[in-house]
């Protein structure tokens, strides 16, 4: 992980580059440890291999000094994963802690160095020499490490702060809507019991054009739901229903089309004719949510839980957290992604308890994100 800004496939979009092209693994850490420390802190385990290479030919002999100089060297620079951004030591919000295996690998640049100090019979002597070689160096390097990156940290929060009152000025100098010429407005229609809108009168001409095509008829079904006009939604998606041979898409689509008409027991049923379950092969990726929130709003509030706790497994990374689920469910509109987050929001206190932010933030993993629901129904 250390040597990864230097890793093959740099540009391609791998399992440690979080989807994000033109990443390597290194994207887990983003900027928080610069390359000119990490490779270097890497690249001290060859001089363990030098040495052991120099005691099995025999060849440490007279170059005593060399050696432990680089091996203070090594233990002075690997110091700074100690105080680094990644150390919950020192950072509330660090995505990563320093196990033991850390502080044995830390401790064997020092015990070598230790281990080639000339022996003295005199030990205020000998550990005099020590702290000034050693401890004395180390102590000051990790006070010059907590100083680098604290000075990072106060960068990034003066950064944050100054674009932030940027964007505040920019809001208050920016004309309000009341200020504006009634001549820039769009005119409001005259009440009308039809509606009508701009992509509505689309799919109006794309169903004069092909009046056997199915597609847009669905799309005209799903918009008129949004609309609150059960009735269309309804003679559309029939009709699409006898024109059809894709089923499982049209059944999908019907669904989101009955959970927008407030018909959630309608849409669990409509979606169960989307899908069937076959031995071995997972449902699809959109079932485990499309279904928590239709049992969640037709009260089988235990199963909707349930279905969010085996869409999790499914996709830990988009539905971990609020943002997770956000970027997930892009393409829905808003009163779907609301119904979603009522089940997590359940889930997160009924699964996890009082520590959920504490689990949920160990469970994220480096994992590609499934992608969300399609824009099309």
């Amino acid at each position: 992980m250390a040597l990864s800004p230097i890793w093959p496939g740099k540009g391609m979009i791998t399992s440690w580059s979080n989807g994000k092209e033109g990443a390597t693994g290194y994207a887990v850490f983003g900027d928080a440890i610069p390359f000119f420390l990490s490779i270097p802190s890497a690249l001290t385990n060859g001089w363990m291999i030098f040495l052991l290479a120099a005691l099995a030919l025999k060849k440490l002999e007279g170059r005593e000094q060399f050696f432990q100089k680089g091996l203070i060297f090594c233990f002075c620079l690997n110091l700074f994963w100690f105080s680094s951004p990644l150390n919950s030591y020192f950072w509330d919000d660090s995505k990563l802690n320093l196990f033991l295996g850390y502080y044995l690998w830390t401790a064997s640049f020092a015990l070598a160095g230790l281990s080639l100090f000339p022996p003295n019979e005199n030990w205020k002597s000998y550990l005099n020499q020590v702290f000034r070689r050693l401890f004395f160096p180390a102590f000051c390097v990790s006070i010059l490490f907590f100083c680098y990156f604290h000075f990072r940290a106060m960068n990034e929060h003066l950064k944050k702060a100054e674009s932030r009152l940027k964007r505040e000025h920019q809001s208050e100098t920016t004309p309000k809507f009341r200020t504006l010429p009634l001549a820039e407005l769009t005119v409001i229609p005259s009440a009308s019991k039809t509606i009508s809108t701009p992509f509505l009168l689309e799919l109006n001409k794309r169903v004069e054009a092909d009046p056997k095509d199915a597609a847009p008829l669905v799309e005209r079904g799903y918009l008129y739901a949004i609309l609150g006009n059960e009735v269309e939604a309804m003679e559309n998606f029939n009709k699409a229903l006898i024109l059809t041979t894709n089923k499982t898409s049209l059944y999908w689509n019907m669904g989101w089309a009955l959970v927008n008409l407030n018909r959630f027991q309608e849409a669990r049923d409509t979606w169960s004719k989307a899908w069937e379950p076959s031995d071995g092969k997972p449902e699809p990726s959109w079932v485990p949510r499309a279904m928590a929130i239709a049992c969640w709003k037709s009260g089988n509030k235990n199963e909707a839980l349930a279905w969010y706790q085996r869409a999790v497994e499914r996709d830990p990374r988009s539905l971990l957290s609020l943002e997770g689920i956000k970027e997930a469910t892009i393409n829905w509109n808003t009163r779907e992604q609301n119904w979603l987050i009522e089940v997590y929001d359940a889930w997160k206190r009924a699964y996890l308890g009082r520590n959920s932010v504490r689990i949920m933030n160990q469970r994220l993993e480096p994992t590609n994100s499934s992608p969300s629901r399609p824009t099309s129904r």
